[in-house]
């Protein structure tokens, strides 16, 4: 008999489409912006420092580094968002249900991804990692723990597993939190 579950995890539009790493890419924008203004002013403008000649290729790599980010990768990034999202909506994921085997745990200092098994199917996910889908690790209060009985939707992609949704037994619901 199939336990009863409880949802610690489904995806949602409010996660999936906003990240304050979307909002650091605007930081070198913003400093080549500035690096640019004081160039010119420095250059063009009645205060003649003995060092007016700023190196115009700092400002210039910062601004397109920044709007590289801003038009190629964070597209990309709400793109993956968009895609991990439609297709919970659409059940176009599958299902796996079984104890959690092969529990290896991320430190509380991160440096690598915390990894576990549901029979032949491998999750591995960080906190550190910019991606859509279940990425709360143990060491900070995920949770996912040896031994644990779990149902998971998730969509297999070529990079990994991703958890759309994770659901733990009722039972033992209790004694994770």
């Amino acid at each position: 008999m199939t336990p009863p579950y409880v949802t610690v995890y489904q995806i949602s539009a409010d996660q999936a489409y906003s990240s304050f790493a979307d909002l650091v890419k605007l930081v070198p924008v913003a400093f080549g912006v500035v690096f640019l203004a004081l160039s010119l002013i420095l250059t063009l403008g009645r205060t003649r420092l003995h060092w007016k000649k700023l190196p115009w290729l700092i400002p210039i790599c910062l601004c397109a580094f920044g709007l590289f980010s801003l038009c190629v990768l964070a597209p990309r990034s709400l793109r993956q968002d968009s895609d991990a999202l439609s297709a919970y909506r659409k059940g176009d994921y599958q299902m796996v249900e079984g104890t959690v085997a092969d529990f290896d745990p991320m430190p509380y200092e991160g440096h690598k991804n915390e990894c576990f098994s549901v029979l032949d199917k491998r999750f591995c996910y960080s906190d550190y990692a910019i991606r859509p889908g279940f990425r709360n690790t143990a060491s900070h209060g995920g949770p996912i723990s040896s031994g644990l009985q779990v149902r998971i939707a998730y969509k297999a992609t070529p990079e990994r597993n991703m958890i759309l949704r994770l659901e733990i037994d009722k039972d033992q619901a209790a004694s994770v939190r």
